[in-house]
């Protein structure tokens, strides 16, 4: 019996027409998630990248391998609702110029 069924079933299936017309935003969303992955080929030029101090940087690195680092700080939002601003330790602020 199963047989049977298995071969009515293919059999059926022969007679779907494969020429239909797919709905006409079929594939939309692979092609919006390749374009997401793929990067610029063309970036702009003029985009200038952040720039760092080597001397804060070594120090920051000094600072994690001995785990001497700043204890982190609430975003500004949080401070704001609790009433009290963070303050940079004076170490970091001499260096910010």
């Amino acid at each position: 019996m199963k047989p049977l069924m298995a071969l009515l079933i293919i059999g059926l299936s022969a007679c779907a027409d494969p020429h239909v017309p797919l709905a006409p935003d079929f594939g939309n969303a692979v092609s919006a998630n390749i374009a997401a992955q793929v990067i610029n080929p063309a970036p702009n030029v003029s985009e200038q990248y952040p720039t760092t101090n080597g001397q804060r940087a070594a120090g920051a690195v000094e600072r994690y391998r001995t785990e001497h680092v700043y204890p982190p700080v609430p975003p500004i939002e949080e401070s704001v609702k609790q009433g009290t601003l963070p303050q940079m330790p004076e170490s970091q602020s001499s260096d910010s110029k």
